[in-house]
């Protein structure tokens, strides 16, 4: 009988071990499964003994991956996966496997431990979210040991590199960083080992041998404690590409430059009125419409440019809009130009909020009336979006 089945004592402490426990035999037969396990996969004992275990085929792949380094001596811990009960239904779950070798030294068997997800220690799973984090995120991760070699590098730092995880682990992460920088960078991560501030940031450039091109980024690290370490034994870097952002900010230079290039062309009347009813930016055509330079425009009240009888319906919608009551309004309205000339014209005011949420400014478009037609205040009504 296999040396793992022999002791009964063993097998009587793992009927009570709370977590799935299966025994395979190289040909991944059911040797030995506690009542746990059984449970789980919704089968009797005697249903598993003798058995391949059911396996979605969304998993065969995954799973021959995982024994392939079981068979190689190999272990895997917590690998996050979906396995099949017995009425066909899938479970998440969380597998663990230790290769088992017998009394000279062959490979004798493989134990696996599953814990189903809704049972799995809440630790862990913050843990597993944290790492799926790292992995997809854009900044460059990084976690070293006192020594500050590399224990763990996230994709975006392999990519910065042109080096895979593999090749990464253990080596020193000043290599990566250009030869004038480095020392600076070495003084402040020894600092960081050394003292008791708990941030330290400095610009630098990480090196990619493979295009020979230096990637500036903002560098953050922090001192990393054990559980009840009173000395680092770790730093944690995140360390910001700034290239990206300042690709980023001249998108954001180039998409504001289109919107004035849009504003100041558009073929009808334009401004920007804030809150407390003033004018803050107005376009050319706005300015022809009204007779008076932008300067002139943005020294007085909106309201010193419409026709009295017009002034008490318009401020009302004005409030109720700046209230953040209504989003949007058309009015037909008339105003009056510089020269004294009055012009008939529809307006469309919209509600422009801070990313606060709060009310910021209005946008009034004008759009003047042919001549000949004029506004009706009986016939033509104001119409409100709330």
């Amino acid at each position: 009988m296999d040396a793992f089945l022999e002791q009964e004592t063993r097998r009587s402490i793992l009927k009570w071990v709370p977590v799935g426990i299966v025994y395979f035999g190289l040909d991944r037969v059911v040797r030995f499964c506690n009542p746990a396990f059984c449970k789980m996969y919704g089968f009797e004992e005697n249903e598993l003994l003798g058995h391949t275990l059911l396996l979605p085929e969304c998993r065969r792949e995954e799973w021959r991956r995982l024994e392939d380094e079981l068979r190689q001596g190999k272990q895997f811990c917590n690998v996050r996966t979906v396995r099949k009960r017995k009425d066909g239904t899938l479970f998440p779950a969380y597998i663990s496997g230790v290769p088992l070798f017998d009394d000279r030294n062959e490979l004798a068997g493989l134990l696996g431990v599953i814990v189903e997800l809704e049972n799995m220690p809440i630790g862990m799973i913050e843990y597993e979210h944290i790492m799926t984090l790292a992995e997809s995120s854009s900044d460059f991760l990084l976690l070293l040991d006192t020594d500050l070699r590399i224990i763990y590098a996230n994709p975006g730092f392999s990519v910065a590199t042109g080096l895979d995880d593999v090749s990464l682990q253990g080596t020193k992460v000043l290599d990566y960083f250009s030869t004038e920088e480095s020392g600076i960078i070495l003084a402040n991560f020894n600092e960081a080992l050394s003292s008791e501030r708990t941030i330290y940031v400095l610009k630098a450039h990480i090196r990619n041998d493979d295009n020979a091109v230096d990637i500036p980024v903002r560098l953050e690290f922090y001192p990393v404690y054990g559980a009840d370490a009173k000395v680092p034994n770790g730093i944690a870097c995140i360390a910001h590409d700034l290239q990206k952002e300042m690709e980023l900010r001249e998108q954001l230079r180039l998409s504001e430059a289109e919107s004035q290039m849009i504003f100041e062309s558009a073929p009808i009347g334009i401004a920007k009125i804030n809150i407390r009813g003033f004018p803050i930016a107005s376009n050319k055509r706005f300015q022809e419409i009204l007779g008076y330079s932008a300067d002139e425009i943005t020294g007085r009240p909106f309201s010193t440019f419409v026709y009295p009888d017009d002034l008490k319906e318009g401020r009302a919608l004005f409030l109720e809009i700046v209230a953040g009551g209504i989003e949007h309004y058309e009015i037909l309205k008339r105003l009056v130009r510089k020269d004294g000339k009055v012009i008939h014209a529809t307006m469309t005011v919209s509600l422009v909020r801070a990313l606060s949420g709060r009310p910021s400014h209005t946008i009034s478009m004008v759009t003047p009336l042919p001549e000949g037609k004029v506004c009706s205040r009986t016939e033509d009504l104001p119409h409100a979006t709330a």
